[in-house]
């Protein structure tokens, strides 16, 4: 193989392997979130695991940074809004500090 042919070899290795590591952890968190919420519903566990996920990812607790990294393909501030409206609406603090 020519040096170019190897060095684009080993970019598409090391993407696959920065894509299953990706996965691995983003399957690792959802693990965490359905153990900590199995008292609660579907759209609850899964809001949990967005902002998880989210405030990992981003390393931040601004709700647009989290937005970002959750990657939906509808507007910025359309998740923005979803997020917020669903933090507002939250009330089982206590039952998930149970967990």
């Amino acid at each position: 193989m020519t040096k170019q042919v190897e060095a684009n070899h080993l970019e598409v290795k090391q993407m696959i392997n920065y894509s299953t590591r990706s996965h691995n952890l983003k399957r690792g968190i959802f693990t965490f979130c359905e153990k900590l919420t199995p008292k609660f519903k579907k759209p609850v566990q899964k809001f949990i695991f967005e902002m998880v996920f989210g405030l990992i990812a981003s390393q931040s607790s601004h709700l647009t940074k989290i937005a970002r990294k959750l990657n939906e393909s509808i507007l910025l501030k359309k998740t923005v809004e979803r997020l917020s409206k669903r933090l507002m609406d939250f009330r089982d603090n206590e039952q998930l500090q149970e967990n």
